[in-house]
């Protein structure tokens, strides 16, 4: 089950970052961007997936705490 989480509350420089870091399949690149961001936690894990800015693919990444 997702969590809806907001986005929009991590800094700036987080979004910014995390937006801009991607892998897609579809493209076969990494880097691409994406855009309308929803992040969620599933199974313990918190993910941010959005589209593509290239191809419009769903793009999803995990977010891990480097603590």
């Amino acid at each position: 089950m997702k969590n809806l989480r907001d986005f929009h509350q991590r800094s700036q420089s987080d979004q910014s970052w995390i937006t801009k870091n991607t892998w897609c399949d579809k493209c076969d690149a990494a880097d691409l961007g994406q855009k309308d961001p929803l992040e969620y936690e599933e199974n313990g894990k918190v993910f941010v997936e959005g589209k593509c800015n290239v191809c419009s693919s769903i793009v999803r990444s995990e977010l891990v705490d480097k603590d």
